[in-house]
């Protein structure tokens, strides 16, 4: 794929693909396409990962 100028894809999404797919491929086509993310985008990042301490949150509460 990496050969055709053009081709975007989305992987490693493991054991949670099918539930994760649609997120993945609406922000892969927004970030292709220059579109503004979403708010909850933010705390998709590897900058709010290290900001977290590396760690998910244990709070029952806490959405993304």
């Amino acid at each position: 794929l990496a050969e055709v100028p053009g081709t975007f894809f989305v992987s490693g999404l493991g054991g949670i693909g099918v539930m994760a797919s649609n997120a993945a491929g609406d922000l892969a086509a927004r970030w292709v396409t220059g579109t503004p993310f979403p708010a909850y985008a933010k705390k998709l990042t590897l900058e709010y990962w290290k900001q977290m301490g590396g760690k998910r949150s244990t709070t029952r509460g806490d959405k993304l």
